[in-house]
């Protein structure tokens, strides 16, 4: 500022007085960096007017706010940024070679710049290793902090977080330490109580420290989450520091997971027999008005964090809270969703888990599922192994009520098998079918299943409907909805109203078609059933065409493409 070193005070009071005195007429720039509190920043303020103060630092000045500061929040670099950084320090074509694994490895970085650097560091020491056999070996580290070194014990990256960590109070350490050893990544408020953070005052002070330290990512309402590598981090403290308390953590957040999606699921599918859920106490966190539609959201919001807490708990042994979570799970969101990859993978822990426990009837129940799965992902040959195998279990399950929906998915399998096989098979194939749906109606019904035998009707009739005998399949489908209606389960009294919509359409009967595929549709859209309103969607467009409404089949038309484009992006 134009001052002669001999003329600079010799105390910080002396000299905070003189920058004040210059920086009092003209409009000035103050950079400071790495201050850690607002009481270092707040003497450095110039009263110009015009002036700016920069602060860059890792701390929580947050205080500054009542002075008028506006905080701005440094993110990951975005891809592009990152892949640039990426490519200039690796120095070499093979960035641009292999698009798609430097995505991915930037991907693993978090998009974090140092990370991002110390990975193409990696790559420029070792021209022999590709991008993609590198974004394989950072993707099966362990702990994914310690593939970011480099040779000679390079470890910037977790030098960094130690020095962040060093810097918070013991409750924030604990804290940080709990949130990394959690079975899931988005972390509620209420999982933090169940870990042992029930003093909720002690509990904010914490969580407010770690997101003022850029520690902790607020990602809604008393929601929270961590980056990647700071994940990584606090994972491995909780490890080495605490591994009892960390399994203790571990344990209790799958408990929690598992109750949250048992609520869900009685939320979406109502009250019926379960194989693998155990009995629950409390209090539902969804309401009666609406609690379907917020649970189905609910369970999409957490959709990554259910098939990892799934993963953790088969590989930590907890084989009941597997099968238990993997029903809740399959039953509530991939019916009504269908993501099919998640729920391959889900039924194949389950399956796992199952044979582990000794339940047959467990695992015969998810094969069932899983052959579903298959089917609706094409892979007819993987569909029927999985049946067949339910099938063959049955001799050791001592449940007569699952026989019948062993022999339901059965038929349901059978069905499609029908469909797919050559014209001069087809008729045997659906005789096979047939008499699959039959054996599973006259099981339920001797055992006194009445949503069973509701829900065999239902796919006899729609079988029936299918192979080109409406008129024989409306008297099933009438006798299901009633069945439904019967034991209150109107998602599945929706899916027969679309069934007999359906049937009419095939005969001709256009107005009562109309009507009944309106109900149904109108009744799938509210409670965000989009797998089945897709279906609904196609046959009211046919409908109103033949009625001559151009314009309503138009708007059903548009609906289904847009439940299917959607629903392509996983969104």
């Amino acid at each position: 500022m134009g001052v002669r070193d001999d003329l600079v005070p010799k105390s910080s009071a002396g000299r905070r007085s003189l920058f004040r005195t210059l920086s009092a007429d003209k409009p000035v720039l103050v950079v400071l960096h790495g201050a850690s509190l607002p009481a270092q920043i707040s003497p450095l303020v110039p009263t110009a007017p015009g002036s700016v103060v920069l602060v860059s630092t890792q701390h929580d000045v947050r205080g500054l706010a009542l002075d008028g500061a506006h905080m701005v929040d440094v993110e990951p670099l975005d891809e592009d940024a990152a892949l640039r950084l990426l490519t200039t320090v690796c120095g070499d074509g093979r960035v641009a070679e292999d698009q798609v694994a430097a995505k991915r490895l930037v991907e693993l970085c978090g998009r974090l710049p140092l990370a991002v650097r110390v990975i193409a560091g990696r790559l420029h020491l070792d021209p022999t290793m590709t991008v993609a056999a590198l974004a394989d070996e950072v993707a099966e580290e362990p702990h994914l902090l310690d593939a970011m070194t480099l040779p000679g014990g390079g470890d910037a990256v977790a030098h960094l977080f130690n020095n962040a960590y060093r810097s918070l109070s013991a409750d924030a350490q604990r804290l940080y330490r709990d949130i990394g050893a959690t079975a899931v990544v988005k972390v509620p408020d209420d999982l933090l109580a169940r870990v042992g953070w029930r003093d909720r005052t002690v509990r904010r002070a914490a969580v407010e420290q770690l997101l003022g330290m850029g520690l902790l990512e607020r990602i809604g309402r008393l929601r929270y989450t961590q980056h990647p590598l700071i994940r990584s981090h606090a994972a491995r403290l909780a490890q080495d520091l605490t591994p009892s308390h960390a399994e203790r953590v571990v344990t209790d957040s799958i408990a929690y997971v598992c109750e949250f999606a048992h609520f869900a699921n009685q939320a979406i599918m109502g009250s019926r027999r379960w194989v693998a859920t155990e009995p629950v106490t409390g209090v539902s966190p969804f309401p009666a008005a609406g609690g379907r539609a917020a649970a189905l959201q609910a369970l999409e919001e957490w959709r990554e964090d259910l098939l990892r807490v799934a993963r953790v708990a088969s590989a930590s042994g907890a084989d009941r809270q597997v099968v238990w979570l993997a029903e809740a799970v399959t039953t509530a969101l991939y019916f009504n969703h269908r993501h099919l990859a998640d729920w391959v993978e889900m039924s194949r822990l389950s399956v796992a888990a199952a044979r582990r426990l000794g339940r047959f009837d467990v695992e015969a129940q998810v094969r069932c599922t899983l052959s579903r799965a298959y089917a609706d992902d094409g892979d007819l040959d993987k569909a029927e192994i999985e049946v067949e195998g339910a099938l063959a279990l049955l001799p050791q399950v001592d449940d007569p009520i699952l026989h019948g929906t062993v022999w339901e998915f059965y038929g349901r399998y059978l069905d499609l098998a029908a469909r797919a096989a050559p014209v001069a098979d087809q008729p045997a194939a659906r005789v096979r079918a047939e008499a699959a749906f039959r054996t599973a109606i006259d099981v339920y019904i001797q055992n006194g299943e009445r949503r069973g035998a509701a829900l065999g009707r239902l796919f006899l009739g729609t079988f029936l409907d299918a192979t080109g005998r409406p008129a024989a399949a409306l008297p099933y489908l009438e006798l299901a909805r009633e069945g439904f209606n019967d034991v209150d389960d109107d998602r599945s009294a929706a899916r027969a109203d679309a069934a007999i919509g359906a049937a009419h359409l095939h005969l001709g009967h256009y107005r009562q078609a109309f009507d009944e595929l309106s109900a149904a549709a109108a009744y799938l859209a509210t409670a965000q059933l989009w797998h089945y309103e897709a279906e609904v969607r196609d046959n009211l467009a046919l409908a109103a065409t033949a009625l001559g409404d151009r314009a309503a089949a138009a708007e059903h038309s548009q609906r289904a493409a847009d439940i299917r484009r959607m629903s392509g992006e996983g969104q």
